[in-house]
Order: structure tokens, then sequence, then C-alpha cells
């Protein structure tokens, strides 16, 4: 058994600002494993940047899960009857904890809010990131997109 949420299809507006505080998820679980690791560092240098400052797995574990984030919230949820969309990236990361190397995690999504600007429709989404081996949450977000109409 999964224990994945089904994929939720939300067109126009107002189904969207419907969906303001309904959580959407889980998504399937993410492996995280040591090929991850170098695959990321190589194309990031995260892990050199980050590890003078502290721990280099709790600042790659979350960085790796961030840039993982807008696949997995496409596979909870997708906005049609745009011609459209654009990934802003994040307002937001906070409670960032470790995520060791061989560890799994997977993603919930909150809409916070979703409302109408002159361009198009601003839309914020709580990303909450939660480890197989204990449950508990090593990461959230506020992630915001726009779309356009």
């Amino acid at each position: 058994m999964t224990n994945t949420a089904p994929h939720v299809r939300a067109v126009g507006f107002d189904e969207i600002r419907s969906l303001v505080g309904t959580e959407i998820g889980p998504t399937s679980w993410q492996d995280f494993r040591i090929e991850d690791v170098c695959r990321f560092e190589a194309m990031t240098h995260e892990v050199r940047r980050r590890s003078t400052r502290g721990s280099a797995e709790t600042a790659l574990g979350a960085a790796f899960a961030l840039a993982r984030a807008p696949h997995l919230g496409t596979s909870l949820l997708t906005f049609d009857g745009f011609a459209h969309g654009l990934n802003y990236g994040y307002d937001r990361v906070e409670n960032v904890q470790e995520l060791p190397v061989g560890s799994r995690f997977r993603m919930r999504q909150t809409l916070s809010s979703v409302e109408r600007t002159g361009t198009g429709i601003h839309v914020v989404a709580r990303q909450t990131f939660e480890r197989e081996s204990d449950g508990s949450t090593f990461c959230t977000a506020d992630a915001v997109s726009r779309l356009f109409e």
C-alpha cells in the first residue's frame, strides 16, 4: 500500500480558491540516496558552500527536497485552463532539520492563499516535507506561483 493521495486537478480561479486550507497529499515516498548527493552536489556545490557553516547533510537534504518540490507538487495538484504558469520559488523556508542519506521522504501541500492580480493569479502553497523513519517534519516552505489566463 502506497498511502499516496489522489491527484487533484483545479480548473479556473474559483476551483483553485476553493482549495485554500485543504491539505493535498502526501506524495509517494522519495529516496535520498548517495547517488543523489553526488549528482546534486555536482550541480549546485551546495554541500561545500554550506558545510563550513553547519551540517552538510542537513543543508543538502532540505535543498534536495526543495529542488524536487515543483515536480512533487505537480504529482499532487495541477491547474488547468491557464495559458501558462510560473514558479516564483520560495517566500519562506523554515524548520530545516537533518535528512540522512539513505532516508526516504514525502511532501504534502496546503494552498495558503489564492489572489487575483493585474497579471494573473498569485498562489502560495505551504509545502511540508516529512521523513519516513519517524514521520517528523524536516522542512516547511511557502512556494509561490503565478498563473496566467
